[in-house]
């Protein structure tokens, strides 16, 4: 897939399972492990402290068991926290789950002058060298989404 050059979002758009306001590459992944590669932060962040335990993550550290009501927040503390200390319970995850797909956007600007709505569904990334939030622009996530910007500027006037 070839980034997109500038993408503009001058309408209220929603970023659902069959329609999004960029080209994407749906990705359908079952190891966990390539789903941290692709969307997740990379344990070496956490390791020299840049990046310290979430929530998710520490709570994550009491199960010992994988059920359907605790697999996102063990999940998310795979993906999005440090790995080791939640691997016992890859294969658990991984069994609940079964695959994951992910759709993947690359933009090297997108400007959102509208409100753009990330529905639930498949896993959302946006990867972008610059985004800009102009007017009414704004991302409001009710699904997951992995977000990657070189630069956000926020470009919104205010009128007194």
């Amino acid at each position: 897939m070839e980034k997109q050059k500038v993408v503009v979002i001058d309408r209220s758009t929603e970023w659902n399972d069959d329609s999004a306001p960029f080209e994407v590459k749906k990705i359908t992944v079952k190891d966990l492990d390539e789903v941290k590669k692709l969307i997740g932060n990379n344990d070496k962040l956490f390791e020299n402290g840049t990046l310290k335990p979430s929530q998710h993550t520490k709570e994550a550290l009491g199960l010992n068991q994988v059920t359907t009501e605790t697999v996102r927040q063990a999940a998310s503390a795979y993906v999005f926290g440090h790995s080791a200390p939640v691997k016992h319970l890859k294969d658990q995850i991984e069994n609940i789950i079964g695959s994951v797909t992910i759709q993947q956007a690359t933009v090297d600007e997108i400007i959102i002058k509208e409100p753009l709505t990330i529905q639930p569904g498949d896993i959302k990334s946006l990867q972008a060298n610059k985004i800009t939030f102009v007017d009414k622009g704004q991302i409001t996530n009710m699904g997951v989404l992995s977000l990657s910007a070189q630069l956000l500027v926020n470009a919104k006037t205010t009128k007194i």
